[in-house]
């Protein structure tokens, strides 16, 4: 698995991300038996789907609700402390 930086390429593996900022087309992966997807940001939403772990997913946009940063995929809502 390799990261593009704007220096070059590197290997993930030396890499913790910062799930709670990661810049916008990030491919992240799922650390949690299951994830579920959210109609929207936040837990009041409904779930619409899952995601089961090593997924990876592109994140297109971030908001933080109730202190909990939320990433938007291609198919709804997830919590980024589930995922690295």
């Amino acid at each position: 698995k390799w990261g593009r930086t704007e220096k070059g390429w590197i290997h993930m593996f030396y890499v913790k991300l910062d799930t709670a900022e990661v810049p916008e087309g990030s491919i992240v992966r799922t650390v949690t038996t299951t994830l579920r997807i959210r109609a929207g940001a936040g837990t009041n939403y409904e779930a619409v789907g899952t995601y089961l772990r090593g997924t990876q997913v592109v994140i297109t946009a971030q908001t933080t609700v109730n202190g909990a940063t939320w990433g938007r995929t291609d198919k709804g809502w997830i919590h980024m402390y589930y995922v690295k």
